[in-house]
């Protein structure tokens, strides 16, 4: 890849904001900085520098009166709003306005002129202004919702060919934060209340469901919404972005986040194994997704804590049963017949779990403790301990890496940072390799385009980095831990058990996955 070379490199200390815009009488945009700076985006010559500024905070540029020049605009976080001529080098006004979050401009209407808009801050409201007579005079006013304002943006969100009014409000305090639109006119705006939307703090993929036979979604949890102050909901994602969303399932106070899709009584209408934790009494359930109908339900108390959740038919019946961690309890629940089918209680703290059908029969590789990886099989009522490795596994996943048509399971070793692959026989786990791999594996899955000598698919934090506004990667690589791709880094850190991989009706790979922050679908074809 070629570098890029800067067209321009410009000096701009103690600057917070810029702005483009045509602020004079010439054919090229200006870059303008609130600490009082204007480059021509020509030349790069500086045209104008305000010792003072244009303001300690924000700017925007637009015409606000109409004369054919656009205006610069700045606002301080607190005092004074300003507007400045740049064919005059002078102010032209100013107006006092107690705490400014955001400014912005545009037109209201496509026949109207531009307004300055302005978002108070704290409790307050989203302004309209325009310049009349060298004066900043209201259009209107409008209570912002909630406490502070951001991101003031005018087009139109709703293509019914007319602007909306959008902004984001709730940031500057501990609750929930909102984005709030409006419909506008040249004079007044009304906010759509069913259009506001709320906070959904983050996501889980959950997989794919029909919700009748041949309507698609992607599905994902959402384990707690406004904030932390609001519980749970399922979102289901048409193959447009468009997305509804379900009511508050439970309190989730003891924020379970794994759900994954199943259709586990083969009606062709798409469920739901998610959990259903009130206050910190853990649950699971099983939910009809087309109408977000609890069709099955185990509650438990505060000793119940639902994790990893796995649909699987464990029984050979035809017939999708549950396999889930509840605290340091491994279950299998056939749903269809609410039966429990098996259960194993861990001597030590639950790691991660996979599981497989290989020659007729059911594996189960749990991974537990510092040190204890075993394979499990099922009996009458229980498990059945048939293999066991000295190691442990913080993700665990079954795959084809060869020719044959037995199944591997790969290691995540996160005390190492290695990939261990191990060979599966009924009765041993057999180590094959084990390297390195130099990254934190979040989740991993089999590649599915090829049913032998199958890849791995990885999701690792970006430079180790954890925090909230860090970035995470989506990554192929091969059971010896070469790379084959890497994506660009994506916003937010990866969430475990939260990576889905099928092949499509064209043969290619579809990825749907989940950040903290963003819900992907991937490989779609259009």
């Amino acid at each position: 890849m070629v570098a890029e070379t800067p067209l321009f490199t410009f000096t701009a200390e103690d600057t917070y904001e810029i702005a483009l815009g045509n602020v004079d009488s010439d054919t090229q945009l200006e870059l303008v900085t609130n600490s009082g700076l204007v480059y021509d985006l020509g030349s790069g010559e500086n045209q104008w520098f305000l010792n003072s500024g244009f303001s300690s905070r924000h700017i925007a540029v637009a015409d606000i009166n109409g004369d054919g020049i656009e205006e610069i605009v700045g606002a301080d976080s607190w005092s004074y709003i300003y507007v400045y001529s740049a064919q005059n080098k002078s102010q032209i006004t100013s107006v006092e306005n107690f705490n400014t979050c955001d400014i912005s401009a545009g037109k209201l209407t496509d026949d109207s002129n531009p307004v300055l808009l302005v978002g108070d801050c704290q409790w307050g409201n989203v302004h309209a202004m325009k310049l009349s007579n060298n004066t900043l005079t209201s259009v209107f006013s409008i209570d912002m919702v909630d406490h502070g304002s951001t991101s003031l943006t005018l087009g139109d969100a709703d293509n019914d060919g007319l602007n909306e009014l959008l902004w984001g409000t709730g940031t500057t305090s501990s609750g929930e934060d909102l984005l709030v639109t409006a419909d506008v006119t040249a004079t007044s705006a009304t906010i759509k209340t069913t259009a506001t939307t709320h906070q959904l703090d983050s996501f889980n993929a959950a997989g794919w469901a029909d919700l009748y036979p041949g309507d698609e979604r992607a599905v994902f949890f959402v384990p707690s919404t406004g904030s932390g102050y609001d519980g749970s909901k399922v979102l289901l994602m048409e193959n447009t972005g468009n997305y509804i969303t379900s009511e508050e399932i439970s309190s989730n106070w003891d924020n379970s986040s794994i759900a994954v899709t199943t259709d586990y009584n083969n009606d062709g209408a798409g469920d739901l194994f998610l959990p259903t934790a009130q206050t910190y009494d853990g649950a699971f359930a099983a939910m009809r997704l087309n109408d977000f109908s609890i069709q099955y339900e185990i509650t438990g108390d505060y000793s119940n804590d639902v994790s990893v959740i796995k649909a699987f038919d464990f029984n050979n019946d035809g017939f999708d049963d549950a396999v889930y961690v509840d605290g340091r309890t491994l279950k299998a629940v056939d749903v269809n017949n609410q039966l429990m089918l098996a259960t194993y209680t861990m001597p030590q703290y639950f790691r991660d779990f996979d599981i497989v059908s290989m020659n007729g029969n059911v594996y189960v590789a749990l991974s537990q403790g510092n040190d204890i990886t075993q394979l499990l099989t099922p009996t009458t009522s229980g498990f059945s301990i048939q293999a066991s490795a000295d190691i442990s596994c913080a993700r665990l996943t079954f795959l084809n890496a060869d020719s044959d048509a037995a199944s591997e399971l790969a290691c995540y070793n996160d005390q190492s940072q290695s990939l261990v692959i191990f060979e599966v026989n009924e009765t041993t786990l057999t180590k094959t390799s084990d390297v390195s791999v130099n990254m934190s594996i979040v989740d991993m899955v089999a590649n599915p385009v090829t049913a032998t000598e199958q890849t791995l698919l990885v999701t690792s934090a970006n430079d180790g980095d954890w925090g909230y506004y860090s970035a995470s990667e989506l990554s192929e690589m091969t059971v010896e831990g070469i790379s084959i791709w890497k994506s660009p880094a994506l916003i937010g850190p990866a969430r475990s058990h939260s990576l889905h991989a099928r092949k499509s009706a064209e043969g290619s790979l579809e990825v749907m996955m989940a950040t903290s922050r963003v819900m992907y679908w991937l490989g779609r074809a259009n």
